[in-house]
């Protein structure tokens, strides 16, 4: 079998190492490579045959197919949570060393990064996947995105195979030139200014809805008073008819009483 290596790119920065263990462990809890922003999990990478295993953690994609497990071809692209792994050929005999990680430099960003930074002063994964993926949706309602692209990404919505990231990638290495649109600038604006002001019409809403339901309880409170009062007097009149019709009786004669009494 020709000897194999993994192409690692980790928040930027790639390495390459030599598939000469009988796996390699990425993640935390004592892997030999750490990936920064997985708290808990690994990634496990066979070499005979390669093979990769998700061991917890993120969620593993092989060749854009979600799996916990899967085989490793040449050219294969696993992702998983922010490390993404590629198998690679040395193209050399198989000899018997140590796993060697070589640092190459890091490959350049494809846009600015933002301005928000994490305590160590740099942009941290997981802000550069939200504005990827916050950027990549603007550019597909604003119709800047390449069509083909943004109508295979609706139809993964639609069919429940969706992945956030993966789309993001292809929106924007699909439509570079588009980001410096100012209209991408200025709807971004007014997304922000409807984030900010979610909470604060949250509460207006709910004030509105709060006075609209004691106004409903008010008018049933009066609605109920009005119905008893009604069923009162039809009760009084019934009593009087029977009154009258029976005993020939009347409180017409209670009056004339009372009035001839003070006369």
């Amino acid at each position: 079998m020709t000897p194999a290596r993994i192409s690692l790119t980790i928040a930027g920065e790639t390495r390459q190492v030599d598939l000469e263990r009988s796996v390699v462990r990425l993640g935390a809890g004592g892997a030999e490579v750490p990936v920064e922003g997985v708290a808990q999990g690994q990634l496990h990478i066979w070499s005979a045959p390669p093979k990769v295993i998700r061991v917890g953690g993120p969620e593993l994609f092989v060749d854009g197919q979600r799996v916990d497990e899967a085989p490793l071809e040449l050219g294969s692209v696993a992702i998983w949570g922010p490390a993404q792994v590629v198998l690679e050929s040395t193209g050399e005999p198989k000899v018997k060393a140590k796993p060697v990680l070589q640092e190459l430099p890091a490959e350049p960003e494809r846009r600015p990064a933002a301005a928000r930074v994490d305590a160590s002063g740099t942009r941290g994964v997981a802000a550069e996947r939200a504005s990827d993926r916050l950027l990549a949706g603007l550019l597909v309602e604003q119709g800047l995105a390449d069509k083909d692209v943004a109508r295979r990404w609706q139809a993964s919505v639609v069919q429940g195979d969706w992945d956030a990231d993966a789309c993001a990638r292809e929106v924007l290495e699909r439509s570079a030139g588009a980001t410096a649109d100012p209209r991408i600038l200025e709807r971004a604006g007014r997304l922000q200014r409807d984030l900010v002001m979610s909470a604060f019409q949250q509460g207006m809403r709910k004030a509105v809805r709060s006075a609209r339901g004691a106004a409903r309880h008010g008018s049933a409170v009066l609605i109920a008073n009005f119905v008893a009062l009604l069923c009162y007097s039809l009760i009084l009149i019934a009593i009087a008819f029977l009154l009258r019709v029976r005993w020939n009786w009347s409180f017409d004669q209670i009056i004339d009483r009372a009035i001839g009494v003070f006369k």
